[in-house]
């Protein structure tokens, strides 16, 4: 079995229905602006994360920035 990488994955999945792009468009809005809303919440849950929560916050940020 091939094993995919994320970018794969993603192309796949959005390639195979068109309502899977806006599945995936907006879900990752949706997501986006709650991370934007909940910034010290999510930095308190993520302080002993392995994922930085500035460079979380910063994603959802340059996420919401794309026309």
């Amino acid at each position: 079995m091939k094993q995919t990488n994320n970018i794969e994955k993603v192309v796949q999945f959005m390639n195979s229905n068109p309502m899977n792009q806006l599945f995936v468009l907006e879900s990752v809005s949706r997501y986006a602006k709650q991370v934007v809303e909940n910034k010290e919440q999510l930095l308190e849950a993520m302080k002993d994360s392995m994922v930085s929560g500035e460079g979380w916050i910063k994603s959802a940020e340059n996420w919401n920035k794309i026309d």
